[in-house]
């Protein structure tokens, strides 16, 4: 209930806002805004009647709209996702993946309880396409990867939480491809892993955080192998000592592996033969001086296997016939020569008899395996030789009695199993050997009386189990006995009256239940004995009135709920510490179907009005103002059945005051922006443009603060179409081009203040197309660029002032090709060059301002002389 009491009508106040209020993240630009004339639907709604799930639909003709958003609340009232949306057909590919005709297009943003952003994914009907960002709690970027089409495609970065980068890696159509490189904290690298088609691929390189070289390895399609020279591992130490070197070949190790004490002695050596060991493996200590070894034969242990500490004394010791099997246990000891472990294995898994001894000699572990599984009585030991654990297995699985210890030889749990599943009474204890909790189980499952204590005697919890389900009365107490929780439970649900207290015996929270459905009345309490909320419940949802109140007993909210929906009026107060002094924040009207309906009103804190709007059952229905706190007026709209009609006057984040037409939801007529309003001077219009069933149509106008006609564009159908032209403030013309069906396409002109022309164009289908000049102020030309399909394809030059030329570069396509060349000034040649194939190519010269040259040899962008 209490959550109930938090819910904030956020559909509401999502259209009594202004739209210059949309808080819009940065990290976030392309979210759409949300429009005056956008209808909204409730999906879905929490129990407690507050919205989960609404969507929001855009008229886009006089007999169609379309579903443009939808927004996720959690029950506190925050944002859980904000996400742009598009229609597709049932027999899409993205309705196949996501089960309905909305999917995600475009921006969709998710945030936590607490109102801070998680993450950002951007769509193309339904499928991942662009870049999802992820964020920490503290809203700083914690990584960032690009899609293309639902597959990874770019470079994906990822951040510690100091902002340092943690690890970057460039991905090719879902493969990782060239260097992922790893940092540390401080933003050193410490590894570098090469990929080609998504394996690792060449030289993976590790560094110790001080920079030295930690380890190299070399791949070739996804397998280890070594170059012929260099072993394909070798591991170093942080002085730069070599610590590990083993070679192999497409994955398996070759030839020898060697490791290295860090005063440069061997500390181990065995040679591979086709993936296997073969021969002598040794072991060697500091002073190289052997101490242990033994023999294989194609991978397999062969004869006497031993290995010694460093002090000479026998650490381990195994003998295996000339199959590899083992002939006796095994057996290693510690330093000071006392045997630790003795076992078998048999086909690289523990079988038969596993033995274990601390190094003081005393018993550890006793465990019996067969082929890998534990199997039979299983007991382990504390150092003290009291028992630690005893337990019983059959292939791998507990059965039996299984029983653990303190220490001090006190009994901790016992417990039986049968086949892996719990099964009887388990018992836990404390140190002290008073008892912390007794339950039983039946197939696993909790089954007859659970008793939980505290180690002060205390009675914890009590409550019956019937093969898993709560069954009966449960009740709880903290450690001085008092009672903090009792409820009766039927078949695991919740059943009559279920209560809880503070642990000062305050009550915190009564609830009636029928057979798990929330009925009659609900109380909630503040720890100082203060009524928090009180509420009535009738088949699981609100019913009747519904009240809550701050700490100090003001009233925070007055709500008429009727089998879960909203209806009469709401009202919500902004917190206060005084009784009797509570200040309205909003007052809601709801029909018998829950739905809004009527005048709504919300209030700011000093209790002047923020906002007045007209609802017809669940539908905007008349004026909607909005005002801000010192009465002036921000947004003012009408509708009808829940559709924009009539002037839509709104104020602007800038100042300026726009004024809009709607007819049945769409634009239609003028639609004019004005200057901030100056005392003294009539408005000063800004923008004007003419809306015809929601389409541009007609020129639109912009003009300076004096009232100056500054620019022009024709549009036909919400398209550009003709000549757009911009002028300064005296009239003069600065700019024009052509558009044809929003394009740019034709002659694109600019021109100095004194009408010559700096600039000329052409577009074909909004690329550059053709000759591109510009000119100095006294006619002459500056550059000179050919353009083909908006790219670069031809002779590109440059000239200064006198008519010099300065540049000369050849493209083809938009690459570079043929001579690149700059020249100084006076027309003496500064850098020569070639280029093939958008790369340097052969002799570059360079030359310093008294004609000296340097000259540099490249062979397709490799400098080779």
């Amino acid at each position: 209930m209490h959550r109930m009491l938090k819910f904030v009508a956020v559909v509401f106040l999502a259209f009594c806002m202004p739209l210059s209020a949309d808080i819009q993240n940065s990290a976030a630009p392309q979210l759409k805004m949300r429009k005056p004339n956008w209808r909204v639907e409730v999906i879905e709604a929490h129990p407690e009647g507050g919205p989960k799930k609404v969507r929001f639909f855009e008229q886009v003709s006089k007999s169609k709209e379309v579903a443009v958003k939808e927004m996720e609340f959690y029950n506190n009232g925050q944002v859980k996702t904000e996400t742009d949306l598009i229609e597709v057909a049932q027999d899409s590919p993205a309705f196949q993946e996501w089960k309905t005709i909305y999917v995600p297009h475009g921006v969709s943003v998710f945030g936590l309880p607490n109102g801070q952003m998680e993450k950002i994914v951007t769509y193309d009907q339904g499928v991942l396409h662009g870049e999802l960002k992820l964020f920490f709690p503290d809203g700083k970027l914690k990584g960032n990867c690009p899609f293309v089409q639902g597959i990874r495609h770019g470079v994906v970065i990822s951040f510690y939480e100091n902002g340092q980068k943690q690890e970057e890696a460039q991905f090719d159509q879902g493969k990782l491809s060239g260097d992922l490189i790893r940092y540390n904290e401080k933003g050193s690298r410490i590894a570098l892993i090469p990929h080609r088609d998504g394996v690792l691929h060449g030289e993976m390189l590790e560094w110790f955080d001080s920079g030295a070289l930690k380890a190299t390895r070399r791949y070739i399609d996804g397998l280890l192998q070594g170059d012929g020279i260099q072993p394909a591992v070798v591991i170093y130490g942080e002085e730069k000592e070599i610590l590990e070197a083993q070679d192999f070949r497409s994955g398996s190790p070759v030839g020898l592996h060697v490791m290295y004490h860090k005063n440069g002695k061997e500390q181990y050596r065995v040679v591979y033969l086709e993936g296997k060991k073969s021969g002598k493996e040794q072991f060697f200590d500091e002073q190289g001086n052997a101490i242990g070894e033994g023999q294989y034969i194609e991978g397999l242990p062969v004869g006497e296997h031993y290995r010694k500490h460093d002090n000479g004394k026998l650490g381990f010791t195994a003998k295996y016939d000339m199959q590899g099997n083992l002939l006796e246990p095994i057996i290693e000891w510690n330093a000071e020569g006392k045997k630790v472990k003795e076992y078998l294995v048999k086909n690289n898994q523990l079988d038969g008899p596993y033995l274990e001894w601390y190094d003081n000699g005393s018993p550890k572990a006793i465990f019996h395996y067969v082929l890998g599984e534990l199997d039979g009585e299983q007991v382990e030991y504390h150092p003290t030789l009291h028992m630690k654990a005893k337990a019983h297995f059959s292939k791998g699985k507990r059965d039996g009695k299984h029983e653990e210890w303190y220490a001090n030889g006190q009994l901790l749990q016992e417990i039986g199993f049968s086949q892996g599943q719990r099964e009887g009474f388990l018992r836990k204890f404390y140190p002290s050997g008073k008892p912390a909790l007794v339950e039983n189980y039946t197939l696993d499952q909790l089954d007859k009386e659970r008793q939980e204590w505290f180690e002060n005697g205390k009675q914890r919890m009590t409550g019956i189990f019937v093969l898993g389900k709560k069954e009966g009365i449960h009740r709880e107490w903290n450690d001085q006995g008092q009672m903090v929780f009792e409820g009766k439970f039927v078949d695991d649900l919740p059943d009559g009256l279920l209560r809880s207290w503070y642990s000062n015996g305050q009550m915190k929270e009564n609830l009636s239940y029928c057979h798990g459905k929330k009925s009659g009345k609900a109380q909630e309490f503040y720890e100082n004995g203060q009524l928090r909320g009180e509420a009535t419940y009738e088949d699981d949802q609100l019913h009747g009135k519904v009240m809550a109140w701050n700490e100090g007993g003001s009233i925070f909210v007055i709500k008429q709920y009727s089998h879960g929906k909203q209806v009469g009026e709401q009202k919500e107060f902004y917190p206060s510490d005084e009784k009797g002094k509570e200040v309205l924040a909003r007052v809601f009207l709801h029909d018998e179907q829950g739905q809004l309906d009527g005048e709504q009103n919300t209030y700011y804190p000093d209790g002047t009005k923020q906002s007045i709007t007209f609802y017809q059952h669940g539908q905007l229905h008349g004026k909607k103002s909005i005002f801000s706190e010192n009465g002036l007026l921000i947004e003012e709209a009408f509708y009808e059945q829940g559709k924009m009609h009539g002037r839509h006057f709104q104020r602007l984040q800038d100042g300026k005051e726009a004024i809009f037409t709607y007819e049945n939801n769409l634009l239609e007529g003028p639609h004019e922006i004005y200057y901030p309003a100056e005392e003294g001077r009539p408005p000063v219009k800004a923008y004007s443009a003419f809306y015809v069933d929601g389409n541009l149509e007609g020129e639109v106008q912009e003009f300076d603060p004096e009232g100056n006609l500054a620019a022009t564009t024709p549009f036909v159908h919400n398209q550009k179409q003709g000549i757009a032209n911009v002028w300064d403030t005296k009239g003069k013309l600065l700019a024009r081009i052509e558009f044809v069906e929003d394009n740019r396409h034709g002659k694109f002109e600019q021109f100095f203040k004194d009408g010559k022309l700096m600039k000329e164009a052409s577009f074909q289908n909004n690329a550059l197309h053709g000759e591109e000049k510009t000119y100095h102020a006294n006619g002459t030309l500056i550059s000179q660029i050919p353009y083909v399909a908006g790219e670069i394809h031809g002779m590109a030059r440059d000239w200064n002032a006198e008519g010099v030329l300065i540049y000369e570069g050849e493209y083809r396509h938009g690459k570079r090709q043929g001579k690149f060349n700059k020249y100084y000034d006076n027309g003496k040649p500064k850098l020569l060059q070639m280029f093939v194939d958008d790369q340097l190519h052969g002799v570059k010269k360079s030359f310093d301002d008294k004609g000296k040259v340097v000259e540099v040899r490249y062979d397709r962008g490799k400098k080779i002389g």
